[in-house]
């Protein structure tokens, strides 16, 4: 019965490894909530809103199956006048099959801001990340390798908005090769990522004071080795609750997921929960693989006697502030 179960165990063990391997080695963490996200979105974005910023996220993928890959992220940036850009510092720790397998990335990012007339402003970031990546099954008592490797990488972005739009372009693991993961070498594809949003006030010109909504259509394209997906959809924003719907679709523009997500915020406070349904599983090809999302965020506005700096106005639902 011992043997058993332990074969049963070193069975499952690999196929975490082997689900592991294949998610390093086709594409990073997609987040639900990427329209929240703004330093894992583009480097370029650390000091855009001006004011202290604190990003916290926890995303629970393929609930079904327990706590399988479970991602922790946490992100701090603002900007500062005396360098005329951004810093910010951005951590990702993603835990695999109950933490035997754990992955931590740690970014540091600085941005430029550069003014280009009265309606266009460009931001360029850079961004220093360490990666670290370690296997341990010391506490279930088997006899299995443990080894922990650390791989430095760097990324690049630019962004340029203007009062009511943003463009945005972002390059990750520009030292695209093989991490090692000792005794294996996985694939580190470079990731490129583009995307457009625009805000839209929606009201009625004859009625007086008339509900005012905030529409956000927005759309992000990401490849990453051969994967290529693209996010579209909208947020909607009145007063202080929030509502998005996006769907994901790859190439050829099979739809793979529908997200939906909503919020509320609470003066300095913004929380937001998602969830990504897999299409897929109707198909029966992933059944019960979609995931949960929360995300909170937090502003600092600053005395209102010091200066303003120009922040990015939109869209709301990704700058904060």
């Amino acid at each position: 019965m011992v043997n058993i179960k332990y074969k049963l165990f070193i069975l499952s063990f690999f196929c975490f490894l082997g689900c592991f391997f294949y998610r390093l080695s086709a594409q990073d963490v997609l987040f639900s909530q990427f329209f929240y996200n703004p330093l894992y979105l583009n480097p370029a974005n650390a000091g855009a809103a001006n004011d202290p910023r604190v990003f916290l996220s926890y995303r629970n993928q393929w609930p079904a199956f327990g706590s399988t890959f479970v991602t922790y992220q946490g992100s701090y940036d603002q900007y500062i006048k005396s360098i005329k850009g951004g810093l910010g510092i951005n951590i990702i720790r993603d835990n695999i099959a109950a933490g035997i397998i754990n992955y931590t990335k740690v970014d540091l990012i600085y941005s430029r801001r550069y003014k280009i007339n009265f309606d266009w402003t460009v931001q360029a970031g850079l961004q220093a990340s360490f990666n670290f990546f370690g296997v341990s099954a010391s506490g279930l008592n088997v006899n299995l390798p443990e080894y922990t490797t650390t791989q430095p990488d760097a990324g690049m972005g630019i962004l340029a908005y203007s009062r009511f739009t943003q463009w945005g372009l972002s390059i990750d693991h520009l030292n695209a090769g093989y991490l090692k993961v000792n005794p294996t070498f996985v694939p580190s594809p470079m990731k490129i990522s583009l995307y457009y949003s625009r805000n839209f006030k929606v009201f009625n010109p004859r009625v007086l004071n008339s509900r005012v909504y905030t529409l956000s259509p927005a759309l992000l394209v990401q490849k990453q080795g051969n994967s290529l997906y693209v996010n579209y959809g909208m947020g909607v924003r009145y007063e202080n609750l929030l509502g998005a719907a996006f769907v994901r679709t790859n190439l050829p523009l099979q739809v793979t997921n529908t997200i939906f997500a909503f919020g509320i915020t609470l003066g300095k406070w913004q929380i937001g929960y998602s969830y990504d349904y897999n299409v897929l599983s109707l198909k029966n090809m992933m059944p019960f693989t979609g995931a949960h999302e929360v995300t909170l965020t937090a502003t600092f506005p600053p005395d209102p006697k010091r200066q303003r700096y120009g922040p990015v106005p939109c869209p709301k639902f990704v700058e904060q502030y």
